[in-house]
């Protein structure tokens, strides 16, 4: 359970928000099953010097991540159904950083039941935005696919590690008492997105992409990264797949152009979210 921290400061407490960040790392540490497994896998995929055989013998050791690794390199987002069959063929397909991203979804043991209402579609379907966004400014699709996977790692964390607090808070910000970003920050010492990023960066992933997720509630313009613009343009085109979905307003279309998306491609390419997140989804929650 965290302790609320109250500051008014007008900037973020970071002597706050890096005491909760080692809170949440220590209670990632102390949880069970084989979570051990997805951290050494991580410390593998740092090397520059390991390849796909290294970390499919890591990965050999956890029967339920291999399996949900096996299961993303077979889904229709990659377009290999049944041809993948080895993990080191199924790590050559996804690349280092999916299979990163995919080891801290297994070391957070975040469950359907253990996470905000639809983190999980709502993360699928950003990483298939930002994938898809990324090749329109020159960012890597796979970094972009990981930054959208994990955006909201650290609000996932927060809800699991205070559930009375958080989600009360957030209930409140729906309500439209305070915005979730400034709520957060006034009683952790900074937002899910900032949080979640200094996890994220303790456990050595690539500066590019703890910055795109800690910025990604800036205002959007074309002299951001590639990679901050591609995570945007993803979290832009998940609002557009829900069936009451509302035409972009000012600032989601500000978002799109600093992603040089025009309308006519936002046409093209929500419906190609909407599926490849329903194909995502169904095998990061089995």
């Amino acid at each position: 359970m965290i302790t609320p921290v109250i500051d008014t400061a007008t900037g973020p407490a970071s002597h706050a928000g890096a005491s909760i960040v080692e809170r949440l790392l220590d209670e990632l540490a102390q949880m069970p099953a084989n979570q051990g497994v997805a951290l050494r896998l991580i410390n593998v995929l740092e090397d520059p010097r390991a390849g796909a055989q290294a970390a499919a013998a890591v990965l050999a050791a956890d029967p339920v991540l291999s399996t949900r690794v096996l299961r993303v390199a077979n889904s229709s987002y990659y377009g290999l159904s049944g041809r993948v069959a080895t993990l080191t063929f199924a790590i050559t397909v996804l690349g280092f950083d999916t299979i990163r991203s995919l080891a801290v979804v297994n070391a957070s043991n975040l469950s359907v039941d253990d996470a905000p209402p639809d983190f999980w579609a709502r993360s699928a379907a950003v990483a298939s935005g930002a994938s898809l966004a990324a090749r329109n400014v020159g960012a890597a699709a796979p970094e972009a696919f990981c930054a959208g996977l994990l955006h909201d790692l650290g609000s996932a964390l927060l809800w699991r590690a205070d559930p009375d607090g958080y989600r009360a808070m957030r209930e409140r910000s729906a309500r439209g008492d305070t915005p979730l970003p400034v709520a957060e920050r006034l009683a952790y010492g900074g937002t899910g997105a900032s949080l979640g990023a200094q996890v994220l960066a303790a456990w050595h992933f690539p500066e590019a992409v703890c910055q795109a997720i800690a910025g990604r509630h800036e205002l959007s313009n074309r002299q951001h990264p590639p990679l901050l613009r591609s995570l945007q343009a993803g979290l832009v085109l998940a609002d557009q797949i829900g069936p009451f979905a509302d035409a972009p307003g000012l600032a989601a279309t500000e978002t799109l152009r600093a992603a040089l998306l025009t309308p006519a491609d936002v046409s093209r390419l929500v419906p190609q979210v909407r599926d490849a997140a329903e194909a995502l989804v169904e095998t990061l929650v089995s």
